[in-house]
């Protein structure tokens, strides 16, 4: 993305140590990453569906020019991707529900494009307000806890949403991967207290 008033929040890199995105003319800088709200319409349905979705991480790139999207981060982000040489439809893991379809514009074109509008201002701001009764929301905010703590959770807590549909085979997120990780043992050192 190039324009900062398209992010619901930024977190940005020190200057002197921005990355670098190889791109098809050379490289550029990613000045920060943040959050993202886009509204897409799934084309597969009547009357068209429209979805919103919140994109994280998102770079802020100003060199840019032009909105890519980056199909290994969506599916590291609990997507599925199904599809054939015209369309890519990007599915929500856990519900099964399409999210993003993308379309190539040329018969032989390899480069998808996807109809959406990032929300900013008062539509964001509905939206980010609205209270979500879905399972990854969930289980990040109770600090990630297994498919057995949660049913305890919708039996044992008062005024728990019953909505929440909890996944049979729950997608290992990256907060729960990290912090089953062992820890890096401390180097040797020859120092020592006096």
């Amino acid at each position: 993305m190039d324009n900062k008033a398209d992010f619901s929040d930024l977190r940005f890199f020190d200057e002197k140590n921005w990355p670098q995105a190889q791109t098809a003319n050379g490289a550029a800088a990613i000045h920060s990453h943040g959050t993202v709200f886009v509204k897409t319409w799934v084309d597969t349905t009547i009357p068209k569906t429209v979805t919103i979705s919140c994109l994280s991480p998102v770079f802020y790139m100003p060199s840019m020019g032009i909105h890519l999207l980056s199909m290994g981060l969506l599916l590291k982000g609990n997507m599925q991707i199904k599809g054939d040489e015209h369309t890519l439809e990007f599915i929500q893991a856990q519900i099964g529900k399409v999210k993003i379809v993308a379309l190539t514009r040329l018969f032989t074109d390899t480069i998808y494009w996807v109809n959406l509008e990032v929300l900013t201002g008062s539509e964001l701001t509905a939206h980010k307000s609205m209270h979500r009764d879905d399972y990854d929301l969930w289980h990040r905010q109770l600090g990630h806890p297994g498919r057995q703590v949660f049913e305890k959770f919708k039996s044992s807590t008062q005024n728990f949403p019953r909505s929440i549909k909890v996944p049979k085979n729950p997608p290992v997120c990256e907060g729960c991967a990290k912090g089953k990780m062992h820890s890096c043992s401390f180097p040797e050192n020859s120092a020592h207290a006096t």
